[in-house]
């Protein structure tokens, strides 16, 4: 009886290992087949620096492909926003200065943890990050940028 229950409960042991197996496999070709795109010569890689005033320690990381208006965003560097608050992402055109939502950095537009797709936006010759009240706002509250950096034109 007790060699019984010893094999059932290895045999539920095991299960469960397959599928945590089966889920880090999942898991592991998620993310080569982001490198794989984020490596790619379509994609340049763009530094946005902490704002001195507001988050000085803080950076981003943005992989932009202009031709498809498709970007990643490394927020590893941004603090945790408070509570009630959000981070928004911005992108820019320099004349003029006029910014256009591209979206929040939430749960829906993240492919892993901290790294997040944008598609679909304006062209842009820059990109900032402000911290915004939850679900975002319609124009970017200069005062709470914690990041902002330009395209090159190379």
């Amino acid at each position: 009886n007790t060699l019984e229950q010893k094999v059932d409960f290895t045999t539920t042991e095991n299960a469960e290992l397959e599928n945590q197996l089966q889920t880090t496999e999942q898991e592991l070709l998620a993310t080569e087949n982001i490198l794989a795109v984020l490596r790619s010569d379509s994609y340049n890689t763009i530094f946005l620096p902490g704002n001195k005033d507001v988050a000085p320690d803080a950076s981003v990381k943005i992989f932009y492909n202009n031709q498809e208006s498709i970007a990643y965003i490394d927020a590893t560097g941004l603090p945790t926003p408070p509570k009630g608050k959000v981070y928004q992402v911005w992108s820019l055109i320099m004349r003029s200065l006029t910014p256009s939502s591209m979206g929040l950095l939430e749960k829906l537009s993240a492919v892993q943890p901290n790294l997040y797709k944008f598609e679909k936006f304006p062209i842009a010759e820059g990109f900032g990050i402000t911290l915004e009240p939850k679900g975002g706002s319609e124009t970017p509250t200069l005062s709470q940028l914690y990041v902002l950096g330009t395209v090159s034109k190379s």
